[in-house]
């Protein structure tokens, strides 16, 4: 694995509501993926679902490490074999909302591409994510 990639977003919302954005299965599926169930305790089990761009279903389960509404929280996600990805995101209030910060686990090397280069990636995923997550939260405001 590539070292941990930190990203950060400020969010036109209070924390409690982005907290439920991240971890509430009924919230996930407004932002994130087509399929969510999370049982919001430590140890909990959480599982999502996408559809990809070939119309291919896949999922990926994991499990809540640590529960700390509205500030923080820390998941794994199972991968191939023994497998583990640990994701954490902290969220701070200001003025206008609040701030996101996700430390999310980098891609495994590929002996073709350079570390910055998949480092940069994951950061570009996240980024894209959060601008959609950034865009249905300005549509919630009145």
């Amino acid at each position: 694995m590539t070292a941990p990639v930190l990203v950060r977003c400020s969010l036109p919302a209070p924390p409690e509501r982005v907290y439920d954005l991240f971890t509430r299965a009924d919230q996930l599926v407004l932002w994130f993926c087509e399929d969510a169930e999370s049982d919001l305790r430590p140890g909990g089990e959480i599982h999502a679902g996408w559809i990809d761009e070939d119309g291919e279903a896949w999922t990926r389960s994991g499990r809540w490490t640590e529960l700390d509404p509205p500030f923080c929280a820390s998941l794994e996600w199972f991968g191939a074999g023994d497998e583990v990805e640990t994701f954490r995101f902290a969220i701070a209030p200001h003025e206008e909302g609040c701030t996101i910060s996700i430390m999310s686990p980098g891609l495994p090397p590929r002996e073709a591409v350079p570390t910055d280069v998949l480092l940069d990636a994951v950061r570009q995923g996240w980024e894209h994510t959060l601008e959609a997550l950034a865009g249905l939260l300005r549509s919630e405001r009145p």
